[in-house]
C-alpha cells in the first residue's frame, strides 16, 4: 500500500493526477501517464471521463465529451477547435437525449431547425461531428446503431465567383 501525499499543491488531487511543470497528468496505474491539461477544472472533468466513461444509458451530452476527450483530441488542431464549436451547438439542440433514444427524425429535425436559423452548411458539419461520434461509440461497443446514417444533409450551393488577386490582396 502506498502512503499519503507528502507535497502539497493547494488542491486536493484525485490519486494518481499529479500536478507536473504546470500542467495536470494523470498516470494509470499500467500504461502511458495522459495529459489532462493545464486548467484544474478542465482537468478533473477529463479525469472523471477516464475513471467513468460514458454509459448506455448517457446522453448525448456525455458522448460528445468522451468524443472530445478520447477522439477529437488526436485530431489537427483547426480540426479540434471546430469540433470544440460544433459539440457546443449539438449539446444544445441534442445532449438532453438518452444515446439510446436518439433517432434519425430527431437529427432531421434538428437540421432543419439549423437550416431555418440561416446556418444550413454550419448544420451539415455538425451533423458529420454527430455521425462520427456514434461510429466511434459503435467500435467501443457503446451504441448499436448509428442514427445519422439516412438522413439527407442540407443543400449547399457552390460560390458565384472566384475572387480576384486584386480583392485577395486588399484583405
Amino acid at each position: 500500500m502506498g502512503r499519503r501525499r507528502t507535497i502539497k499543491t493547494g488542491q486536493d488531487l484525485p490519486p494518481r493526477v499529479y500536478l507536473h511543470y504546470g500542467a495536470y497528468r494523470y498516470v494509470p496505474r499500467f500504461g502511458r501517464p495522459v495529459s489532462l491539461g493545464r486548467d484544474y477544472a478542465e482537468a478533473m472533468r477529463k479525469w472523471a471521463l477516464l475513471k467513468q466513461p460514458v454509459s448506455p444509458t448517457g446522453t448525448v451530452g456525455a458522448l460528445l465529451d468522451w468524443y472530445l476527450v478520447h477522439v477529437a483530441k488526436k485530431k489537427a488542431t483547426r480540426t479540434y477547435e471546430d469540433n470544440i464549436k460544433e459539440a457546443v451547438y449539438l449539446r444544445a439542440g441534442l445532449g438532453h437525449i438518452p444515446i439510446m433514444a436518439l433517432r434519425p427524425k430527431h437529427v432531421a429535425k434538428y437540421l432543419a431547425q439549423r437550416a431555418d436559423d440561416g446556418a444550413a452548411v454550419r448544420g451539415n458539419r455538425e451533423k458529420a461531428l454527430l455521425s462520427h461520434c456514434f461510429t466511434k461509440a459503435m467500435v467501443e461497443g457503446l451504441v448499436d446503431a448509428n442514427p445519422c446514417r439516412g438522413v439527407h444533409r442540407n443543400r449547399e450551393r457552390p460560390r458565384e465567383r472566384m475572387i480576384e488577386d486584386a480583392e485577395a490582396a486588399a484583405v
